[in-house]
C-alpha cells in the first residue's frame, strides 16, 4: 500500500492512460473515469487485465483519460504548488502565521545576494 503513489503520479503526467489500484492515497490521486481507472482487487492481474482490455477496446477513453491524466499532475503537482502548501503548512505547525511566499521569492532567496 503506497500512501502516496508517486509511480502513478509519473504515469499520469506522462500523459498515457493509468490504471491503478483503488488503495491508500493512490485513490486521492486518481479519479476513476476522469483520469484513471481504479482496480478494486489489486490483488487479481485479471481485474487489471480487464482495465487494460477496456482502453485498448475504447480508444476515445484512453486519449482521454490520459490527457486528463496529464492536467491533473500541471496543475496539482506544480513545484511552485508544492512548495507554497508545503511552506504553509510548516508555518502553521510552528505557530508563524505569515502567509507563504511565492516561487521567486524563494528563489532569490536560493541565489542569495548578487554580485
Amino acid at each position: 500500500h503506497e500512501s502516496f503513489g508517486l509511480v502513478v503520479v509519473e504515469s499520469l503526467a506522462s500523459g498515457v492512460p493509468t490504471v491503478a489500484s483503488r488503495t491508500g492515497g493512490i485513490r486521492e490521486i486518481v479519479r476513476h473515469g476522469r483520469n484513471g481507472l481504479l482496480v478494486s482487487s489489486y490483488r487479481k492481474s485479471s481485474a487489471f487485465a480487464r482495465a487494460i482490455i477496456q482502453l485498448g477496446e475504447n480508444r476515445r477513453l484512453a486519449k482521454s483519460l490520459g490527457a486528463n491524466g496529464r492536467k491533473t499532475c500541471v496543475t496539482t503537482f506544480r513545484w511552485e504548488k508544492t512548495v507554497h502548501r508545503l511552506e504553509r503548512l510548516y508555518r502553521r505547525k510552528s505557530g508563524d502565521e505569515k502567509e507563504p511566499r511565492d516561487a521567486e521569492a524563494w528563489q532569490r532567496e536560493a541565489d542569495g545576494p548578487e554580485s
